[in-house]
């Protein structure tokens, strides 16, 4: 059978391989056994045909493939996850929930109007209504519709009149649209104000 691969270089080739006609090849982890080192063995060199990687993947003697619409969920979740943190951070460390009180009204009116260009939360604003749409398309590829059109109308998000009870709510109702677990916010508004450049800089918009 010649010289064993290590599991990396096997996942390597395994990832190269072209499905078969009859089967798919599945693509392993690095952390295979012995046993599925020798069983990917056979598949490289096609002694093991299609129909037998799906039996010995079953039986969880390979490691199952990863197929298209896991791989594209699994990008979205990662993609909602990133657009979502740069979000809250500045939200809360920029202290923009300020209540459903004249203070929260003067910040509305100041971001539809846009009297301050430059104030925290016009900006923040500016930065929600940019991610907006890709946040909306990752719902879509995860396979929430409902959610997909929340997002889109820009509904589940906070605003300056939002306390910070209800803006931590209204997050991680978010959070939990796409699956991911709820977040903590207790220590960000003692954190430094952070601009919308640094936050670019930091999330790589």
């Amino acid at each position: 059978m010649g010289t064993l691969l290590t599991p990396e270089a096997l996942q390597a080739k395994l990832q190269q391989k072209q499905p078969t006609s009859t089967g798919t090849i599945p693509t392993p982890t690095s952390g295979m056994s012995p046993l599925q080192s020798i069983l990917a063995q056979q598949v490289l060199s096609g002694k093991i045909t299609g129909s037998d990687v799906t039996a010995l993947t079953s039986l969880g003697m390979l490691p199952p493939q990863e197929t298209e619409d896991q791989a594209k969920k699994k990008t979205a979740k990662l993609q909602a996850e990133k657009l979502l943190t740069a979000l809250e951070d500045s939200y809360f460390k920029n202290n923009l929930a300020k209540g459903n009180n004249a203070k929260g009204v003067m910040a509305d009116i100041n971001a539809w109007a846009r009297i301050n260009p430059n104030d925290p939360y016009v900006q923040w604003r500016d930065l929600m209504e940019s991610k907006r749409p890709t946040l909306a398309k990752a719902a879509g590829d995860s396979g929430n519709l409902a959610f997909q059109e929340q997002l889109q109308a820009g509904k589940p998000f906070p605003s300056a009149r939002s306390d910070p009870r209800n803006a931590q709510n209204r997050f991680n109702m978010i959070r939990a649209g796409f699956g991911l677990p709820e977040r903590d916010f207790s220590q960000l508004n003692n954190y430094v104000p952070t601009g919308l450049e640094e936050l670019g800089k930091q999330y790589g918009f």
